[in-house]
């Protein structure tokens, strides 16, 4: 009797129904070969959760179980017939992949808090000459957008641009939802967008900017208890046409600004938003969250594959990129499945790695799981 592997029990996860409604779209599978979409992503998922370092490591890995590849509905890859993939498949079916998987996670969970923000993906060396076109300077290469919920780690959008596409740009295409709190930093000043998070009954916080023209409305008092707040004040943004035939939608409504002084490192910051009723303090919390997103960035290159590439085309590039969002949300609907048994995600992603080809039941591994995770490594060590 045939048993799924660790690797097929997590590419079950993935809606097969949905890829294919995408790469019919795109015609994807015209000239394919044999070698089609499907399995394009399945062995690109594959050298994430194994860390591979090159596409021949990758077809060694792929290739080493044969048993599992009829029910994965797969075949053996060959080397050249994935960098050809690489070069030809466009990016744009696994972004939209990517995204509906993004989504389809997004619908169990509502987060109240989301945190956006951007991060440099570096691209050096041999065949990298494509990434002078947008190199600026914060680097070259490609940059990584992220919308991301901090309570359930969720990544809720996500995309892959140039570096020189600025960030507010990506912005636009995120659509604000009611009773949601966005949260973002200065790169991500821009009164009409800030105006239409406020307009769909969402709120912001970010950090206003030093030549940002308003007038104080009114000043609210400052608990004593709060030390780090120095001021807390109603205004109003005066500048209604900030560039030449530009309008400010959001001038003339009225807004929170708060002085907030972070006696440990010395730094003063001023936060804006349009939460009016809360307290001072908590809105400066909000702020301090956005750290969060930070650490996922590190995360991502830390632990999947988007610093090492396993192709040089912009094409191929960005492609890895988005099977690494598509891992890191396996990764998170993988850890409910265990029930919250691992706390950390690398851990997880240690323990797929070790029994990535095992039969043993990925779930009851996990539920046999002791209180110390090494306990778990020499359990399955052995498998």
């Amino acid at each position: 009797m045939y048993k799924s592997s660790t690797f097929g029990q997590i590419s079950k996860l993935i809606d097969k129904k949905l890829v294919e409604k995408i790469v019919n779209e795109h015609n994807a599978d015209k000239h394919s070969k044999g070698f089609n979409c499907w399995n394009h992503l399945i062995a690109l998922l594959l050298g994430q959760f194994m860390g591979s370092k090159s596409l021949r490591e990758l077809e060694i890995q792929f290739n080493a179980k044969k048993n599992w590849h009829y029910h994965a509905k797969v075949g053996e890859i060959r080397r050249s017939t994935l960098s050809d993939a690489n070069q030809k498949k466009s990016s744009e079916i696994f972004r939209q992949i990517a995204q509906e998987m993004v989504k389809s996670q997004n619908r169990e969970v509502k987060d109240v808090v989301s945190l956006i923000d951007s991060s440099i993906i570096r691209v050096d060396g041999r065949g990298s000459q494509w990434t002078q076109e947008t190199q600026t300077r914060h680097g070259k290469g490609l940059k990584l957008h992220i919308q991301f919920a901090n309570k359930s780690k969720n990544i809720e959008f996500a995309s892959v641009t140039g570096t020189n596409v600025n960030d507010i740009t990506e912005a636009w295409k995120i659509e604000p939802k009611e009773g949601k709190i966005y949260v973002f930093d200065k790169g991500y000043c821009n009164y009409n967008w800030w105006h239409k998070i406020d307009e769909n009954k969402a709120y912001f916080v970010t950090r206003i900017k030093k030549n940002a023209a308003y007038k104080i409305i009114k000043e609210r008092p400052v608990s004593k208890g709060i030390r780090s707040v120095v001021s807390d004040c109603i205004i109003e943004l005066t500048n209604k046409h900030p560039r030449s035939g530009s309008v400010n939608l959001l001038a003339g409504k009225l807004l929170r600004l708060i002085e907030f002084r972070d006696k440990r490192h010395g730094n003063t910051y001023f936060f804006i938003s349009n939460l009016l009723d809360t307290e001072a303090d908590e809105i400066a919390d909000l702020y301090k969250e956005r750290w969060q997103v930070e650490l996922l960035f590190k995360w991502l290159k830390q632990n999947l594959k988007i610093k090492k590439f396993l192709g040089q085309s912009e094409n191929a590039i960005k492609i890895q990129i988005y099977i690494a969002i598509i891992a890191y949300v396996l990764i998170q609907v993988l850890k409910k499945l265990c029930k919250a048994l691992f706390a950390r995600d690398i851990d997880l992603m240690v323990l797929i790695k070790i029994i990535i080809f095992s039969t043993d039941d990925l779930l009851r591994l996990s539920k046999r799981r002791s209180s110390s995770f090494t306990s778990s490594i020499y359990e399955v060590g052995a498998l």
